[in-house]
């Protein structure tokens, strides 16, 4: 497998509107086509890559019926705001006989990135205001580890 380093300057990819890494890494990146509906370019500029050094994980379970509708809830509440913030952002999701178990894992720069989104301590867990009426039982931690290496593909755009 290729260093991110190593990539063509110019990588050829399918339009889309959102860049983000698959692997949790911010790109600083442009969209370049010369006539409509051309297959657009993606330039990575690989100077200002961004590592994740800490990551964030909060767990939540719901009733298995009500799974459709805290998944959408949380997606607009809670991740659409994160993923504003955070280096990268993962979403998970279990489907067991009678609840759910909802996974965000958020990757951050620093401790003090973290702090910055969560307007405090980043291990309180914050919750959005329907979660209440959602969750069995509101989360009392989140976990936050320390990053080391990410191996592969982690994520891909839009997936399901």
């Amino acid at each position: 497998m290729q260093n991110i380093h190593e990539l063509p300057k110019n990588l050829p990819v399918p339009v889309d509107d959102g860049a983000r890494s698959p692997t949790g890494i911010e790109l600083l990146v442009s969209w370049r086509a010369t006539d409509p509906g051309e297959q657009k370019e993606l330039v990575m500029s690989t100077s200002t890559l961004k590592q994740p050094a800490i990551v964030r994980i909060w767990r939540g379970r719901t009733p298995r019926n009500r799974a459709e509708e805290y998944e959408a809830y949380n997606y607009e509440a809670g991740i659409k705001p994160l993923i504003e913030k955070a280096l990268g952002v993962q979403t998970l999701r279990e489907d067991r006989e009678n609840e759910t178990e909802f996974m965000t894992i958020s990757y951050w720069e620093s401790v003090e990135a973290m702090s910055k989104f969560t307007g405090g301590d980043p291990r309180t867990v914050h919750h959005l205001d329907r979660d209440k009426e959602f969750l069995i039982e509101l989360p009392k931690e989140v976990q936050i580890l320390r990053f080391l290496k990410g191996h592969g593909v982690c994520s891909i755009e839009g997936s399901r």
